[in-house]
């Protein structure tokens, strides 16, 4: 996985950043980016490929593992129309 962190896009990072803080769906995801749920998708299956692994959540626990995203217990939720 370390390899392929190298690979990962900004698109892909910022989708797993969300997806750790504030969001856990596709379209809420979408919403907070301004992309299509169908975008989002696509980046976090690349994601989860490059990253070797197959669920949302490994993906988060991963990226940890790896630095690319850290936990915000205070995040703020951002107020979404999903």
């Amino acid at each position: 996985a370390a390899a392929s962190l190298a690979r990962i896009t900004q698109a892909e990072h910022e989708v797993i950043l969300v997806l750790g803080s504030t969001c856990s769906t596709d379209k809420a995801i979408a919403n907070v980016l301004g992309r299509s749920p169908k975008t989002v998708r696509r980046q976090m299956d690349s994601a989860m490929t490059k990253l070797e692994v197959n669920t949302t959540t490994g993906l988060v626990v991963e990226a940890l593992r790896l630095g690319l995203a850290e936990l915000l217990h205070d995040a703020p939720r951002t107020p979404l129309h999903v």
